[in-house]
């Protein structure tokens, strides 16, 4: 890429350069070098304006999207997606513009996972489910993997775990039936998350460590630090909680270094729980992870994280003998969790309340 991108500066051929920035942010994305996938991106889209180029345009937008979403500013992550939604009607739903996927089906994907970590569940599902009737129609396979999934996921963050998991299997065995490993990889994470979740810590287990594993083999250093996380979680669950700690440690590290502040939120958050779970409980370090994240989700939008964090919170205070802080943070959380309509989490603030 980078060769080309020099040659078709050098002979000043703005459809290729607009071509090759797509590709490189795609590529910057993957590898998690994020100012770089910004600066491809705009330089993509602002060439494909200038020439009136629709197929530039939305793969352009596709890609900026997907790289803000995992700076954190999903606000501006979903406003791209949403261009290309309007964008992309009639027979132009079935177009892949040269991705893998269709365009149409991947913005939707990634609008949905946006919309699920900014607490927007409603329409996270209402989205959702118009995914899976596009892809059904048009009966893509990546296509209809990815909608399964993200189905999944949405689910899956407002904690609805049985139809988290009948969708994320669904997926898991159409990308199995196809042979795309790396669509697996990453379907098999958010599964085992779930069944971590559900209380089949040994079922989950294995499908998080080969998601992380997947990950190091192909290099796709985007996904590294929420999958660590993720496996630092089951690890807590599991009682192992200086694997948990090493872990969620590790994925903070790995999401400063590469700019990953709403990956950072739940990492900081991981961390806190297996400290506060060690014996004897860090509980300094605890409050302090916790508030951190508390302070980086309000900050993003993230109510999910955010009432996650309040109930952690709630719990430290109760074991640190401090009722009213307890109370105060607990209420907060049962609060949210309402408002988003979030049964599953609800039902473990309402105890302490």
């Amino acid at each position: 890429l980078s060769e080309g991108e020099v040659l078709a500066e050098r002979i000043d051929d703005q459809r290729r350069l607009g071509w090759i920035s797509a590709a490189q942010a795609h590529h910057f994305w993957l590898s998690s070098d994020l100012d770089r996938a910004v600066h491809s991106g705009h330089r993509a889209l602002v060439i494909a304006g200038a020439r009136g180029d629709l197929s530039l345009r939305v793969v352009a937008s596709l890609r900026l999207g997907q790289v803000y979403s995992h700076l954190g500013d999903f606000r501006r992550a979903c406003a791209f997606f949403q261009v290309n939604m309007e964008t992309l009607q009639g027979d132009l739903i079935r177009e892949r513009f040269g991705d893998t996927g269709l365009v149409s089906v991947l913005s939707r994907i990634y609008l949905v996972r946006s919309l699920a970590e900014l607490g927007e569940f409603a329409e996270g599902i209402a989205r959702g489910q118009e995914t899976v009737r596009i892809a059904e129609t048009v009966d893509h396979p990546l296509s209809l993997t990815g909608a399964y999934f993200v189905l999944g996921f949405v689910y899956l963050r407002q904690g609805d775990l049985e139809k988290a998991i009948s969708f994320l299997e669904r997926a898991c065995g159409l990308a199995q039936t196809w042979n795309i490993p790396p669509a697996y990889w990453g379907m098999a994470t958010q599964l085992g998350n779930a069944y971590v979740l559900s209380g089949r810590v040994a079922n989950g287990l294995p499908l998080l460590e080969l998601g992380v594993e997947g990950t190091v083999t192909m290099g796709e250093r985007v996904a590294y630090g929420p999958r660590i996380t993720y496996l630092s979680e089951a690890f807590r669950l599991a009682n192992r909680i200086e694997d948990a700690t090493r872990l969620a440690n590790e994925a903070v590290a790995f999401c400063r270094d590469h700019q990953q502040r709403a990956n950072e939120a739940w990492a900081l958050r991981a961390v806190a729980e297996s400290v506060s779970r060690r014996d004897p409980p860090d509980t300094g370090a605890a409050e302090s992870c916790y508030r951190q994240a508390l302070a980086l989700g309000d900050e993003l939008g993230m109510r999910p994280l955010v009432a996650h964090c309040h109930l952690g919170l709630g719990s430290l205070y109760r074991r640190l003998d401090k009722p009213q802080q307890a109370g105060e943070h607990t209420a907060i959380a049962a609060a949210m969790y309402r408002e988003m309509q979030m049964p599953f989490w609800l039902e473990q603030a309402q105890p302490a309340t």
